[in-house]
């Protein structure tokens, strides 16, 4: 069935529209980009380079920016719109910049970083592959996370 059929079917099913509130189209609009956050890990940037995730869109320097500057953020976008850098790439400088801050056991304990949402395959996928990239630290400093679910924690 074709997408805007399966729409119309929802929007005159009346049952259905009992449990929405609102209905609107938003027309698509062209993207946004901004330049990268000032102190931003230049190995991060030649990451997000080679892979083709840069430059960043304006809600993700944002978000970053204002993460990296000691804010609690919270980003709410549509799918497909790069939240997962929003919060992987303020914990990768942090550990980039200091790796002290990587995993540890020892105490007292450390500041950690913690991605409270779903366990999300693209998120690890991505998080590997900005870690392994060959801009990122060498095997000796490089943090290495045993996966990205819900509040795991990628610095302790």
């Amino acid at each position: 069935m074709p997408i805007q059929d399966a729409l119309d079917s929802l929007r005159f099913d009346r049952a259905f529209m009992a449990n929405v509130t609102a209905w609107e189209r938003i027309p698509a609009r062209p993207a946004r980009y901004a330049d990268f956050p000032a102190g931003l890990e230049p190995r991060l940037i030649t990451a997000l380079r080679a892979h083709g995730t840069a430059p960043l869109y304006t809600h993700q320097a944002a978000a970053v920016e204002a993460a990296l500057s000691g804010e609690n953020i919270v980003v709410v976008t549509s799918t497909a719109s790069g939240k997962t850098l929003c919060y992987n790439l303020p914990i990768l400088q942090t550990l980039l910049a200091d790796p002290r801050h990587g995993p540890s056991t020892s105490s007292p304990p450390r500041p950690s970083h913690r991605i409270r949402r779903p366990p999300s395959a693209t998120c690890s996928r991505r998080l590997r592959r900005v870690t392994s990239s060959p801009s990122a630290p060498t095997t000796a400093t490089r943090p290495r996370p045993s996966g990205v679910t819900s509040a795991t924690t990628l610095a302790s």
